[in-house]
């Protein structure tokens, strides 16, 4: 084990938990199937502007292969998308959160959001979060975990009102 009192390794152990935590996104979502392009937004009937931009911008794609300019300004994305699509392209959100931090806080923010369990928006959390596996839920706390260690100033408070919310007993 390395001196956790030097810099550089506290550095290397933090590059190195955030590449398993990767690791563990890509592995726990690599079953899912693409659920089409018609089931991609809630709003299908393109009455939506939003909906139309976001299935525009997603269609056809697998989310190992969104490429990180679909998703910079993609804070709003996931609220436009049906249960079977939101859970498809979250792994995609949330590694890109984690690659590029600087670069996608406000996306990093706004999944924490979504991952909080709300009663104004129970049945919405449900219908995105209850289907998942147990390796996907775990993914998640554990995203959620390390956000709280990332952020403890600016995401703490957030992150354990999701962890409370559903994630801890998930």
């Amino acid at each position: 084990m390395t001196d956790p009192t030097n810099v550089g390794d506290i550095q290397s152990l933090g590059e190195y938990r955030r590449q398993r935590l990767i690791e563990t996104i890509e592995n726990a979502f690599s079953n899912l199937e693409y659920p089409g392009d018609d089931a991609l937004v809630v709003d299908n009937d393109r009455g939506s502007v939003g909906a139309a931009s976001v299935r525009d911008k997603f269609a056809g794609l697998d989310w190992r292969n969104v490429g990180d300019d679909r998703l910079r300004d993609a804070s709003s994305d996931l609220a436009f998308m049906t249960p079977d699509a939101f859970r498809f392209f979250l792994p995609a959100h949330m590694i890109a959160t984690l690659r590029h931090e600087d670069r996608f806080w406000s996306l990093h923010v706004e999944l924490v959001y979504d991952m909080t369990m709300r009663p104004e928006s129970r049945q919405r959390f449900m219908s995105n979060f209850s289907p998942m596996n147990r390796a996907q839920k775990e993914a998640i706390a554990d995203y959620l975990r390390y956000t709280a260690t990332r952020y403890p100033s600016d995401l703490g408070t957030d992150v354990r009102t999701a962890l409370s919310s559903y994630w801890t007993n998930a």
